[in-house]
């Protein structure tokens, strides 16, 4: 069997120099292969896209009330409530505050003390514990506790609980979220340093394979190093005979779009060989795949590929087609954006992408951004009009009109851009739309530069008042976590679920330094500065969290900037600065004061 798993590993290794796939060089697998390859051995149909493009298996419990517990946790992330889906602290304090972690947490640990209370000669407690311990370090690891699923892991060992590749698999997944892939990879040598089986299942190597794959920011794009050091575990993987599955794939695709720069070629190869070992492309590996060739910009490539998979038998939604179209139109390819909006009707049926209900987002969006990047503001503004009429308009629509009115950050802002702007903000709110975060961010610094501050501190305090909003949800979700406790009923989460307000617009602390940002650009009193600066560290304190140095950095980076262009460095500050820079010295002997910085001297 491992010959055979050797066979193309030739073929595939002239791809970027090093090692890639080596999978079986036949379609025809030995039975015992093709069963591991089929779907269906590890509830492939269960394999879910995360919201920072992760491949994530489910966890495959024999409980059915735990099995419903996880799929409401996997609910609430993915609406955008108790999820890990941010890297600011700020924002996280709120969609896992302390209340609802402790509740959901709370759940999860009375069905493990359940299961350590029963008889020990009870038929399937040993089963039941595995269970229950399982779906706990799992729950841990979905509310940022990395430092508890280890405890219980380590408890679990200690009460002789057979330990299982369903918690290796949390724990790496959870240090992958942590950014603590040092701590991962140790872990994993540990485990095959005291002879654990289990760390070789495939599930374990994916988990570990996305821990490198996801150490850097969504933002940040991957470099050779870390790409190596995904393909260094696959190659292992292969190594010891273990079979890679769809989630393997699926990972392997989207790590080909998350480099510097996108290998379509690659990820081609890849989903080839998934084919040929028997492991059917679902639409997960659809989607990533087109992610690769709209990164990588080829789209005609992308659009070939997929009519070839549809042929092939895979039904196909609306959202593959999305990193093609946002690609074409984002460079005001007018003709190729309707092309593929009639080729996404017509294979479809529909005008909006498959999104969650709380994101509804149609294609049309797409052609006004086209048209407003080729023809010019006009063009999308009728655009926008016709999406009106037709009651096709979403948070994008208006997304996309407001960066077209401003034109290019590197643009000059005229009166006529800046007033168009301002129409299509205000056009937004009478339709009952949110902004993102994102757009809120770049109107703070558009209205600084043309002295309307007092809309900045509108649309922030909008911003807090969204959050205000998302916290009071999560509060009201851990009410019924906590009931459910005592009561086992789990249906009042999941009616719950249904209503909670979309993460479009909440503030975090990059919000605070934009909006200090914006009271330096628009010279406005110190005393309004300093009330956002101290508005920031309460805040954080209220959370039971601490402003992150790279933003406490940003801060006094704004403050002991001159807000003057002609300002030379050297010169005597103006009043106005020296005021900011008293003020920048009081924030910085407060952060040194709480051990954060070195005292100043």
């Amino acid at each position: 069997m491992r010959s055979l798993l050797r066979v193309r590993a030739s073929r595939l290794s002239a791809v970027a120099g090093r090692p890639a796939l080596a999978l079986a060089a036949a379609r025809a697998l030995p039975p015992a292969l093709s069963r591991l390859a089929r779907p269906g051995t590890r509830a492939l149909s269960d394999v879910a896209a995360e919201t920072d493009g992760e491949a994530e298996e489910a966890v495959i419990l024999s409980s059915p009330v735990l099995s419903r517990a996880i799929q409401l946790l996997l609910t609430q992330e993915n609406q955008g409530v108790a999820a890990d889906i941010s890297q600011d602290a700020l924002v996280q304090s709120i969609l896992l505050n302390p209340r609802l972690s402790n509740a959901i947490i709370a759940y999860f640990t009375a069905h493990k003390d359940m299961a350590m209370r029963a008889a020990p000669d009870m038929p399937g407690r040993e089963a039941a514990l595995g269970d229950a311990y399982a779906s706990l370090i799992y729950a841990c690891v979905k509310m940022r506790r990395l430092d508890a699923a280890f405890d219980h892991h380590n408890a679990m060992r200690l009460a002789g609980v057979p330990v299982d590749a369903r918690v290796y698999a949390a724990l790496l997944k959870g240090c992958g979220r942590a950014k603590k892939v040092r701590q991962g990879e140790s872990f994993f040598r540990e485990l095959l340093a005291r002879g654990e089986r289990s760390a070789r299942d495939v599930t374990v190597y994916n988990a570990l394979l996305n821990m490198h794959a996801h150490q850097l920011p969504r933002s940040q794009f991957l470099g050779p190093r870390h790409v190596a050091d995904s393909w260094r575990v696959f190659n292992d993987m292969v190594a010891q005979g273990v079979i890679p599955n769809e989630v393997t794939y699926n990972s392997l695709i989207s790590l080909c779009s998350r480099t510097r720069s996108p290998d379509f070629r690659r990820a081609e190869m890849v989903l080839a060989e998934m084919q040929a070992v028997g492991v059917p492309p679902s639409n997960i590996t659809v989607t990533a795949l087109m992610q690769v060739y709209g990164r990588a910009d080829v789209v005609r490539r992308g659009r070939d590929k997929l009519a070839e998979l549809q042929k092939s038998g895979i039904a196909v939604e609306a959202s593959m087609w999305r990193p093609l179209l946002h690609r074409v139109a984002s460079r005001g390819d007018v003709p190729t954006t309707d092309e593929i909006i009639d080729e996404i009707k017509l294979k479809t049926g529909k005008e909006v992408f498959d999104m969650y209900q709380y994101k509804p987002c149609y294609v049309h969006n797409y052609r006004l951004m086209a048209v407003g990047h080729s023809v010019g503001y006009e063009a999308a503004l009728k655009a926008l009009h016709e999406a009106r009429e037709a009651g096709q308009t979403d948070p994008l629509t208006y997304n996309y009109l407001i960066h077209v009115a401003l034109g290019a950050r590197s643009e000059k802002l005229s009166a006529e851009r800046l007033q168009r702007a301002n129409r299509a903000w205000e056009m937004m709110a009478a339709d009952g739309m949110r902004p993102s975060i994102a757009l809120c961010h770049r109107m703070l610094g558009v209205w600084a530069q043309s002295n309307q501050l007092d809309r900045a501190e509108a649309a922030f305090e909008s911003m807090r008042a969204a959050s205000k909003e998302l916290l009071e949800s999560s509060t009201s979700l851990a009410a019924l976590w906590e009931d459910a406790i005592a009561s086992g009923d789990l249906s009042h989460i999941a009616e719950q679920l249904a209503g909670v307000p979309s993460l479009m617009l909440g503030h975090t602390f990059t919000s605070y330094v934009r909006m200090i940002e914006a009271c330096v650009r628009a010279s406005a009193p110190a005393e309004l500065t300093a009330k956002y600066v101290w508005a920031a560290t309460s805040e954080a304190a209220e959370r039971g969290t601490s402003i992150p140095w790279h933003v406490s950095e940003a801060i006094l980076r704004c403050l002991t900037a001159s807000p003057d262009p002609q300002h030379r460095q050297g010169d005597p500050p103006a009043a106005a600065d020296a005021a900011l820079l008293d003020l920048a010295r009081q924030l910085h002997l407060k952060l040194a004061e709480e051990g954060r910085l070195p005292t100043p001297g």
